[in-house]
């Protein structure tokens, strides 16, 4: 069986957490399970593009589906710092994917269908694409009276849902907006849109703390609760699966010992996951957990993090 490791994510902060629970995640699953061996491959574009050994300074995957396709980012010197989305498979290897003029671009996810989305700069306009290894890049534009967009999931129809202007949007043959607790011009970020079409991530409350949302057509945006006052807790949905289950982090008041625990929804009933409970030799270790994936049927990935020893500790969460 091979597997590709991913270890790092970029982008938005939410994003970041959930790869790090992905990273995690493999490995407890190869603890769980040493008799299963896996094929480790390097998906960097130093071994495939001559002369780009000594010249990236970093690679992030961010997206992969069931076929192992990964995309992500990576950052070339002498760009001053902007980065180059790209597209990896086993057969086809490293594929850098670019607007015209080669602007900077990440891509953060991929659908089984391999439609990529992210965001890349076309002539100055930063806006949401589509890619297919078959064809080339598609700028999406953005929604109407509107400047930017930034495509952060997509299902197997090939909805895609997009960060614009910092407030949630749908593109579904049309654009569609997502909402936020704030009103029309709210924050809001969308993280994971499943193949119903339900759409799960975060929103600014009007206290001004991130709350999880999902979303419909027929309900519209929804408050998924948390597990603190109302005064004084946050949250993100990070994911759904096609059962409707949402995962991600709420917050206890600040001042308690674990102010951050790992959530599983459904059908309205937040479920604490709770933190990693294993005594640790160190003083003064604050302990949170995350959610980051339900697509696997009752099985969801994230990691506990032991933010006195800054690192996380691996958890297999399930049901």
């Amino acid at each position: 069986m091979k597997t590709v490791f991913l270890v790092s994510r970029a982008a938005q902060v939410a994003i970041l957490i959930a790869l790090l629970g992905f990273g995690w995640d493999t490995l407890s699953v190869l603890e769980a399970q040493p008799a299963v061996r896996y094929q480790v491959f390097d998906i960097g574009p130093g071994g495939e593009f001559p002369g780009f050994v000594n010249d990236v300074l970093q690679d992030m995957p961010i997206g992969i589906n069931e076929k192992g396709e990964v995309v992500g980012m990576y950052f070339p010197q002498g760009t001053g710092g902007d980065s180059r989305a790209f597209y990896w498979s086993e057969s086809g290897g490293f594929v850098t994917i670019a607007p015209p003029g080669d602007g900077r671009s990440a891509a953060y996810a991929i659908n089984e269908s391999g439609v990529v989305t992210g965001f890349a700069d076309f002539d100055r306009r930063i806006h949401a694409f589509s890619w297919t290894a078959a064809g080339d890049i598609v700028d999406l534009g953005t929604a109407p009276l509107r400047f930017s967009s930034q495509g952060f999931a997509i299902n197997d129809a090939g909805s895609i849902v997009c960060e614009v202007d910092h407030h949630a949007w749908l593109l579904d043959g049309e654009w569609i907006d997502v909402g936020s607790f704030q009103g029309e011009f709210g924050g809001s970020a969308p993280l994971a849109i499943n193949n119903s079409g339900a759409v799960v991530g975060s929103s600014d409350s009007m206290e001004g703390d991130a709350r999880p949302f999902l979303w419909t057509r027929e309900a519209g945006i929804r408050d998924l609760g948390s597990f603190g006052s109302e005064s004084d807790n946050g949250g993100i949905a990070f994911d759904i699966n096609e059962s409707g289950v949402v995962v991600g982090y709420s917050s206890y008041d600040r001042n308690t010992p674990t102010p951050r625990h790992a959530f599983r929804w459904e059908d309205g009933v937040m479920t604490d996951l709770g933190t990693h409970t294993e005594p640790l030799r160190r003083r003064s270790i604050r302990r949170r957990s995350v959610a980051c994936s339900s697509r696997r049927a009752g099985r969801w990935r994230g990691s506990a993090f032991c933010e006195g020893l800054g690192q996380p500790v691996p958890r297999w969460l399930r049901a």
